[in-house]
């Protein structure tokens, strides 16, 4: 494609245990001004390019009986994409929340990694909660298996669980287990704020090459939270999205 022209195509899922729901109608495939549903183009600068990127929710539910049960979305259906992690409970239940990012990657586009560095760039805002926020930890980590976009799994009323991709991210203490148990561990990189960043954009930064290296299709970016509330429950900042880069520069030579 050249960079002036834009591709779009909808992906029907295989049909699986749970009831799946391919997002495929003209309105959820408009595109908004974000960058959820753009291909991988050359940026301004020929060692940097925007990849394709898409959100993902997902949400645990007990409430007893038939509330009971899940539902996981991959799809640019919100503007902005955004990343955050929470639990709460009370009389009516309890509900587990994460939502994070899916970055594609496409091989071709990356150079020799024996001599180059590829640089994961996030410019991110801190989205106003009406509660206390936990402190949290950014990761970036690889996906085995293909991510297909867009789909939606729902599950009422029995125990089924999704696929690993949709399940809570473990937070870094000892907290409530959610229905399905925590995703299962992955290789991830902690992605670190930037020394330019400014309070109202932050800018994250993780060096992915130790990822690209074990043949990953995509990337995943979550949030895990670092401590709980006093009675146990949690809720990090919910980080909107505002651009992500892929960004090469030559590695540091060694005389």
């Amino acid at each position: 494609l050249k960079h002036s022209e834009l591709k779009l195509w909808c992906h029907v899922p295989e049909p699986t245990g749970a009831r799946s729901m391919p997002l495929c109608t003209p309105a959820r495939l408009a595109l908004g001004a974000g960058l959820s549903a753009v291909v991988l183009a050359r940026g301004l600068d020929a060692g940097s390019f925007t990849p394709r990127v898409t959100g993902l929710t997902s949400a645990f539910y007990v409430a007893g009986g038939a509330q009971d049960g899940y539902e996981c979305t991959v799809a640019a259906r919100q503007e902005p994409l955004q990343i955050g992690h929470s639990y709460g409970g009370g009389g009516g239940g309890e509900v587990w929340a994460h939502a994070g990012l899916v970055v594609a990657l496409d091989k071709s586009l990356l150079t020799d990694l024996q001599n180059h560095r590829i640089a994961l760039r996030l410019q991110v805002t801190s989205l106003k909660m009406p509660f206390d926020e936990q402190p949290a930890t950014i990761y970036v980590g690889g996906l085995e298996q293909a991510v297909h976009d867009p789909s939606h799994w729902e599950v009422r009323g029995r125990r089924d669980c999704p696929q690993p991709l949709c399940l809570m991210p473990r937070p870094q203490v000892v907290a409530s287990e959610p229905l399905c148990g925590w995703a299962p561990p992955t290789n991830a990189l902690s992605m670190k704020r930037a020394s330019s960043s400014e309070e109202d954009a932050i800018t994250l930064e993780a060096d992915i090459s130790p990822l690209l290296q074990q043949n990953y299709s995509a990337l995943k970016v979550w949030a895990v939270p670092l401590a709980l509330s006093e009675v146990g429950m949690w809720q990090t900042k919910n980080m909107a999205l505002q651009t992500v880069v892929l960004h090469s520069e030559p590695r540091d030579t060694i005389v």
